[in-house]
């Protein structure tokens, strides 16, 4: 398998796409024009973005994760005349620091990265503030019948393109993620197979974030109320910050030491949380909560093997996990899972840091919106005395509030409910 990773992909990858690079380096001309500053390019592959950058920029630092595609990169940074640096990295695990780049670009990378999310968490955590994400990227097609067919052959597609998804919704995932699409062009690649024909091309900007008070506020948290998962994960607290629109009747928490979510619905509409591959994953109803067994999701939450008989775009299989409004589950895309500490975490071990924000989408009757939080690090204390009976007073005492305003929004909206008819259904 290795020979065929690291020697015989990278070559084919070299000859197919130089066949194809007369049709496409005009989007990659059009768009490295706007590089600037000093430029990170992520998955830059065997190196083809490398001709088209301009000479203002200040510096280029490729990353690939792929040992025969850096190889090859490498050879051809040799003989460029800008000032290239080429690394192994993996685009969800970055080692760099915070707010150290101006631009960062993505050509062709965000199909086949194992976490969308999570690779864009880390562009905008290297990203300065008002830095430019510049992306050219084959997406999902808009017309419903040709991306079922994305989703039919998506399995046989990335056994054979190197773990390629023809069917990402990339664009969408830029625009619900922190930052703000300044230009786009939806375009199709003619000369390419329909499969991954549609491409979107453009640029971002990395929206601010204020998290520094949040964060400044997880030092006063108390070892137990830090750690989740074991000791590879001690110090990281997961955080809810808001719903994205507002969904009023949908309280959301991170509870307990493990980080765990909690969701309680008093809205009255049925309400579905989406999983990984955006498959249904738990639905929220009146008469309680329902758990898609079909749903890849639920295995990977449990840390279960998932059977080859699960996938993604399988008919749902609901069973019922709650008869209350309210469930509370281990969501692994709100914690660190790595084996090893984050870049930053593994540099400043004794530094506050904000490792990524999460985004976990889900419905309302229909209407899409998303669950968003951010994890964050905080070291432990030196020691364990000063202040920790106060700390546990605070902490009980936000609890309690929590609690008392769920009960009160619920019972709010059972009034109201009471109040107005139901509709027959």
């Amino acid at each position: 398998m290795a020979l065929v990773r690291d020697r015989i992909r990278p070559a084919l990858y070299d000859f197919f796409g130089g066949k194809m690079e007369k049709h496409f380096a005009d989007y990659r001309r059009k768009a490295l024009v706007h590089a600037r500053g000093r430029v990170l390019e992520i998955g830059g592959g065997t190196g083809f973005n490398l001709p088209h950058y301009p000479s203002t920029i200040e510096e280029l630092v490729v990353t690939e994760p792929v040992p025969g595609m850096l190889e090859r990169a490498r050879r051809r940074a040799a003989a460029s005349a800008l000032p290239v640096t080429v690394l192994a990295a993996k685009a969800e695990a970055l080692p760099f620091d915070d707010a150290s780049f101006d631009t960062v670009v993505s050509t062709l990378v965000l199909c086949s990265v194992d976490d969308v999310d999570r690779a864009l968490a880390e562009i905008h955590r290297v990203l300065r503030p008002g830095g430019q994400l510049i992306f050219v990227e084959h997406v999902r097609w808009e017309d419903p019948e040709r991306a079922k067919w994305q989703d039919r052959l998506e399995r046989p597609w990335m056994a054979l393109a190197d773990g390629c998804h023809p069917n990402r919704a990339t664009l969408g995932s830029i625009e619900a993620g922190p930052f703000d699409v300044v230009e786009v062009e939806r375009t199709e690649l003619k000369q390419s197979l329909p499969l991954v024909r549609p491409l979107v091309a453009g640029r971002a900007v990395a929206r601010l974030i204020v998290v520094a008070f949040a964060l400044a506020a997880l030092t006063a948290a108390p070892e137990a109320a830090r750690a989740h998962g074991g000791t590879r994960s001690t110090g990281y607290v997961s955080t809810f910050a808001n719903l994205d629109p507002n969904v009023l009747g949908v309280l959301v928490n991170v509870i307990g030491s493990r980080e765990l979510l909690r969701v309680s619905n008093y809205s009255g509409e049925t309400l579905v949380v989406l999983g990984y591959q955006r498959e249904p994953y738990l639905r929220f109803t009146r008469s309680g909560v329902y758990e898609n067994s079909a749903s890849p999701t639920a295995y990977l939450n449990a840390s279960r093997t998932v059977p080859q008989s699960v996938a993604g775009n399988a008919e749902p299989r609901w069973k019922q996990v709650a008869r209350s409004p309210s469930y509370t589950w281990h969501d692994h895309r709100i914690v660190w899972t790595g084996s090893q500490p984050p870049p930053a975490v593994q540099e400043s071990p004794d530094e506050t840091h904000l490792i990524f924000n999460w985004r976990i989408p889900a419905r309302a009757d229909g209407r899409p919106f998303r669950i968003k939080g951010f994890l964050g690090y905080s070291p432990l204390p030196a020691t364990r005395d000063g202040g920790g009976a106060s700390t546990w007073l605070i902490v009980t005492a936000a609890v309690g509030c929590a609690l008392l305003l769920a009960a009160a929004v619920g019972a709010g909206v059972r009034r109201a409910k009471r109040r107005t008819p139901e509709a027959p259904v």
